[in-house]
Formats: C-alpha cells, structure tokens, sequence
C-alpha cells in the first residue's frame, strides 16, 4: 500500500506557485527602479542593446528550464504509473494520488548522484550558483537592487541561470552604488565549507546506498545558498576602512568571489581525480548530459550560466566604470 504524504504533496504545489510568485516579484523589481539621468543615457546608448540580450537570455533559460521540469516530472509520472500498474492518463484525480505518494524530489536527487559522470555536471551547476548568489548577495547590496530577496528566492525554486540573466537587467537599469557592502569572513568560510562539505558528501551516493538522507543533504545545502543575503553588511561609509571593526575580519565582494572559486575548483578536481579513475571521456560527459532528464536540466542550465555570464564580462569590459565596486 502506498505511503500518503500530504505534506510532500502541498511543498510540491507550493513549489510551483512560488516560482511564479518570485518571477513576478523580480520582473516587478526590474520595472521599479528609475535609472537616473547617466543610467537613462548608457541605456540609450550601448547598454539598452546589453538589456535586450539578457532579457532574452532570461526566456530561453525559463523556456528550457520549463520544458526541462516538465520533462522530469512526465518521467516521474509514467514511471509512477508503470509501477502501480495505471495507464499514464492526465486526469485531476490521478495526479494528485501521484503528488501524494511519489517520491519525486528524492528521485530527483538520487539521478544526479545515480555515477560520477551525472555529478559532474550536477556538481558543476550547483557550485556556479553558489557563486552567483554570492555575487547577487554582495553586488545587490552595494548597488541597492530592490527585492533582493526575491532573486534569491527565484534561485531556490529554479536552477539560476534565469534569476541571473534578470539579475543582470537589475544592475544595467539601477544607479551605481554608493554603499559599502561586506562579508564578514569566518561567516563566509563557514557557509562556503558547509555547502562544499554537502556536495562532497552527496557526491558519495554515487558509490554508496542511497535513501532519504541524500534529499535532505542537497536541500542543506541549497539553504546555505540564501546565505549571502542576510550576512553581507552594508554601510555608508566608502572604501575599505570601515569604523567599528578591524579590517582583517571581514572581506568584501572581490574577495568573496575569489573564495568561492578557490572551493570550487578544488570540489572540481576531487570530481575531475574520480572521472580519470572511471577513465570517463568526453563522450561519455555528452552523454551523461542527456542521461536524465534531472541531469539535463541541471547541465543545460549550466551552459547557460556560463553564457550569461560570459556576455556580462563583455559588457563590464566595455564600460570598466561600472566593474564590482563592493568596498
């Protein structure tokens, strides 16, 4: 007899409406802010060409993530019905027995650990978002992006690549900073140690028996993520020499960012050291990509986030002015 589990059913449905909510949120922080007389001209000029390209970067990330999920929860439904001998009919009733008794978060986190070849490219994305909401959380505050919050809460419900490119809207329509914005350091290597602690761990149910831990070890993780949001301090003062507490013991956004990406790198050559012992191939990491729906929406997401990103280093090389200006 199937195990009913309401609560898992009403975090499901939550789920997809909170996703719409947070998309509205930061589409309506985008629309508020009133870029003033030297933001109105670049707008005019050479950016207004950056805003049009991230804001179609933004629909093709929500097109492809919304037909990524859609894929994983068509898979996840078929596979429910075949286990419970039903034809795969699309009728209310159903799928809210399917909502209440599939396990379909758990199913998701245990394809992207099923071989190292499906945590590569689930590793990758999820240590691109760490860094990104690092960059949201420091950046945002120095330049003051209304809602905040609610780029952040995008990044939970959806992989980032979609509250990143809007988040690149923000910053190209918003006036430069003129905050001070920093991390306290031990704060800072106590979330980026425990999110990477999570990663290496999960990375050990590829070879290990896999159960309801692996769930909550990825959404332990995924928590840390909102991090960036509630430890950045803000002040009005410029430059590095705040008052009221010595400078050794906090950094700012460059700093932070630099952290990050050293984690990163070596959470990616323990996962690189595992793939050589596999003697995986690049064929075999083109492969992985599409072994999976779960795995596929995470790897294209990645692909986009390295776009994204990739034409806003253009655009900042382009206009040096407005580099990150965190302390």
């Amino acid at each position: 007899m199937d195990e009913t589990n309401y609560s898992g059913a009403l975090i499901f449905w939550i789920y997809i409406l909170a996703a719409f909510f947070f998309s509205y949120m930061v589409i309506q922080s985008i629309i508020s802010i009133r870029p003033g007389k030297d933001e109105r001209q670049k707008t005019k000029g050479s950016d207004s060409g950056f805003i049009w390209l991230f804001g179609a970067l933004a629909g093709l990330s929500f097109t492809t993530l919304s037909y990524n999920m859609l894929t994983v929860l068509a898979h996840s439904y078929q596979a429910w019905s075949l286990s419970h001998g039903m034809a795969a009919n699309i009728s209310p009733a159903q799928i809210w027995h399917w909502s209440t008794t599939s396990t379909l978060f758990r199913d998701f986190a245990e394809a992207i650990v099923f071989d190292s070849i499906r945590y590569f490219w689930a590793q990758s994305a999820l240590l691109a978002t760490l860094w990104l909401c690092m960059y949201m959380g420091t950046e945002g505050s120095h330049r003051q992006i209304p809602h905040l919050w609610a780029f952040f809460g995008l990044s939970q419900i959806l992989p980032i690549s979609f509250a990143q490119n809007l988040f690149y809207v923000a910053l190209l329509r918003q006036p430069s900073g003129r905050k001070s914005a920093v991390i306290p350091q031990n704060f800072l290597l106590a979330v980026v140690g425990i999110y990477c602690g999570c990663l290496l761990v999960a990375a050990q149910a590829a070879q290990t028996a896999r159960g309801a831990w692996l769930t909550t070890t990825i959404m332990v993780a995924r928590l840390f993520l909102l991090s960036p949001l509630f430890i950045v301090e803000v002040f009005n003062s410029p430059g590095p020499n705040i008052p009221g507490r010595p400078s050794g013991q906090r950094v700012d956004g460059r700093q932070a960012l630099r952290i990050v990406t050293a984690a990163a790198m070596i959470c990616t050559t323990i996962q690189l050291h595992v793939l050589g012992q596999r003697k995986a191939n690049y064929t075999d990491l083109f492969n992985g990509l599409f072994s999976h729906p779960a795995v596929t929406t995470l790897g294209c997401d990645l692909v986009l986030t390295v776009v994204g990103y990739g034409f806003w280093t253009l655009r900042t090389s382009l206009a040096p002015q407005d580099r990150m200006k965190t302390s």
